[in-house]
């Protein structure tokens, strides 16, 4: 089998990509930020290049294509809407528009940002209503890739190990408790964020059984982010007084945030013939696993092509 991921360079791409790499013959698409991973074969484009995508598509005739690339910075795409558009519909349409004649199983990668977050959890058929442009995006894109037969949607909000020098949120909240440093953590920011590498796992059960149409795929509770970062910080035998308590409201943030994007994932449980979805705390006790067995520096290494093997 093929997969081809597109983002490869971002948080989900790239951990997608180590998942599937000895699963599959698996290629990595990226823009601007080229990255090195053992076994995956990475090219580097703008998919906003419609002939290029679909001479690269032509040549990789791809089983899977997991659509990974958007612009996630929420604030900085109010502020360049035309931008944001380019980056998460119009590429997700030459990517459709690259494929039509071809087999591909398409997976879309969308946000618990399509809903409102003024109470959750969501389901799938609950009404959309993004409070941000990110938001807004995501779900024209949706609305394009739905079109397709045999696509498959995944609503999720995710942490893992960037490949890049960035920071999830739970590698931020680790980072800055390492250090000693005090943080903030939201009690009125719910989510059901889930470990990326428990999201690659799912995903795997998810095209080894053909499952298609819209799915919420995220842990099966939700925390605030005050509290994901006070067992994070347990978890990992760190200060957890170093986390307080604050609010969103209190940060004057460009762009709108739902509050509770809380997201009920029985109907992915079903589809999977019962099968449960990660609670948060053994979304982070897999996070804690990981590093223990020095997964992040693997993967940053490897990225830089340090070669750590």
């Amino acid at each position: 089998m093929k997969i081809v991921v597109t983002g490869v360079s971002g948080l989900l791409g790239s951990n997608l990509a180590w998942y599937f790499r000895e699963k599959a013959d698996v290629v990595g698409l990226f823009n601007v930020h080229a990255v090195t991973i053992p076994g995956v074969e990475v090219l580097g484009f703008d998919l906003q290049d419609h002939s290029r995508t679909h001479q690269v598509m032509a040549r990789l005739e791809p089983d899977v294509l997991v659509h990974c690339a958007a612009r996630t910075d929420i604030d900085g795409q109010e502020k360049d809407r035309e931008g944001a558009q380019r980056s998460n519909v119009l590429t997700t349409d030459a990517l459709l528009e690259s494929l039509r004649e071809a087999s591909t199983k398409v997976v879309f990668i969308s946000t618990d940002s399509v809903y409102s977050g003024s109470r959750g959890p969501y389901g799938e058929e609950d009404a959309t209503d993004p409070r941000n442009w990110y938001g807004h995006t995501k779900l024209e894109a949706e609305r394009l890739v739905a079109a397709r037969p045999g696509s498959l949607i995944l609503r999720t909000n995710i942490f893992g190990w960037n490949i890049q020098d960035k920071l999830s949120l739970g590698e931020w909240f680790l980072a800055n408790l390492r250090a000693g440093n005090t943080v903030t953590g939201f009690t009125d920011a719910i989510c059901s964020t889930l470990y990326t590498f428990s999201f690659a796992e799912i995903l795997d059960l998810c095209l080894s059984r053909n499952i298609s149409g819209l799915y919420n795929l995220a842990t099966r509770d939700a925390w605030s982010k005050y509290r994901f970062g006070q067992e994070l910080a347990r978890i990992f035998r760190l200060d957890p007084g170093c986390v307080h308590a604050g609010s969103l409201d209190d940060v004057p943030f460009t762009a709108q945030r739902g509050k509770d994007l809380s997201l009920d994932v029985g109907k992915l449980e079903q589809a999977l013939g019962g099968h449960s979805m990660p609670t948060s705390m053994e979304s982070l006790q897999a996070f804690h696993r990981d590093d223990q067995a020095g997964l992040p520096l693997k993967i940053k290494q490897q990225g830089k092509g340090g070669g750590v093997s």
